[in-house]
Formats: structure tokens, sequence, C-alpha cells
């Protein structure tokens, strides 16, 4: 016997990004919109996947880092960089 599988919001969070798009014209004729944003919460945020919205729409899905309260976290550029971590956003230094 299977036991049902529940799904729960832990929080939401609304944080502010920023957003830059970045191509390189020699590799592929693909643009890619990256994200930097500062953890503002009081909570960490919690590795796994995370639902992604913008303006109240939904944009994606994403497999996120471990990112403590007042960190940055960067989206990744491309595919590659996220086949080689598992992630699609690294937690980075302020």
């Amino acid at each position: 016997m299977t036991s049902p599988v529940f799904q729960v919001s832990v929080a939401i969070v609304d944080l502010k990004p920023t957003f830059e798009y970045e191509c390189v014209p020699k590799r592929t004729n693909h643009a890619y919109l990256k994200a930097k944003v500062k953890n503002t919460s009081p909570y960490a945020l919690l590795a796994g996947p995370t639902n992604i919205f913008l303006d109240n729409n939904f944009i994606a899905k994403v497999t996120g880092a471990h990112v403590p309260s007042n960190r940055v976290v960067k989206s990744k550029a491309n595919s590659a960089q996220r086949e080689r971590s598992g992630n699609d956003f690294n937690a980075v230094t302020p």
C-alpha cells in the first residue's frame, strides 16, 4: 500500500531580483536571461525544487541550492552549467 503524496508551501518569499541577458554568438544563437537576487528574508532558502513567479505569473520550476539569509544567489547562464552542478542557481558570497 502506498502513502498519499502531499505538497505544502513552506514559505512565500518576495524578493527583488536584477536581470541581465547573456549571449555568446560564437557558441549559440540564443540569449539567456540571468537573475541575481539577495535573500533578504529571515529564512534560509532550502535546496531543491522551487517554483519561480514573476509579476504573479509562473515562469519556471528550478532546482536551487541552499541559500542562507542575506546571501546572494545567481542563476546559471546555460544548460551546460546546470548539468555540471545539478542546480539552476548558485549561492555566492555577497
